[in-house]
């Protein structure tokens, strides 16, 4: 019995495509609080940041490192990285310093987005990560770290 593939499927699976076909939809509920992005804001959102990352020199093949808290923008941070051709690290923010400094070296991670919410381990890798180009950090900054909200809005 021969299969064929649904043409929508392929088409509605681009997050682009998506918030054009249905913009005000949600794509992605927080649980705790409730908070939500449509597919429109997430479409936006994510190319807004892949343009910063393209400005940056971060290019098709490298890598970024993500350490977060649960945290709605993690899906744009993906899909802006998915988008632009690179690669995700996602590291567990239970890691000790030397752990994350070690994970983001050696995948070669280009850039860094973290939280206000994990300023105490971001903040006590800033020295220790010498290749890493781009520190950015969401909803607040510390030392060695750049708004987030800055950098992309």
């Amino acid at each position: 019995m021969a299969m064929t593939a649904d043409p929508r499927a392929a088409r509605t699976a681009y997050l682009g495509a998506r918030a054009r076909e249905t913009p005000d939809k949600i794509a992605v509920i927080a649980a705790g609080s409730g908070q939500a992005l449509s597919y429109r804001e997430l479409d936006e959102r994510s190319n807004r940041l892949a343009q910063w990352l393209a400005a940056q020199g971060v290019r098709r093949g490298d890598h970024i490192a993500v350490i977060l808290e649960n945290n709605i923008r993690y899906f744009e941070i993906c899909w802006a990285a998915l988008r632009s051709g690179l690669g995700v690290t996602p590291v567990n923010r239970f890691m000790t310093p030397d752990e994350v400094a070690y994970i983001v070296a050696d995948s070669e991670a280009k850039v860094v987005i973290s939280s206000h919410a994990m300023r105490d381990l971001a903040g006590s890798l800033s020295g220790r990560m010498p290749g890493c180009r781009h520190r950015l950090m969401l909803d607040g900054t510390v030392e060695g770290w750049v708004s987030y909200e800055d950098a992309v809005g």
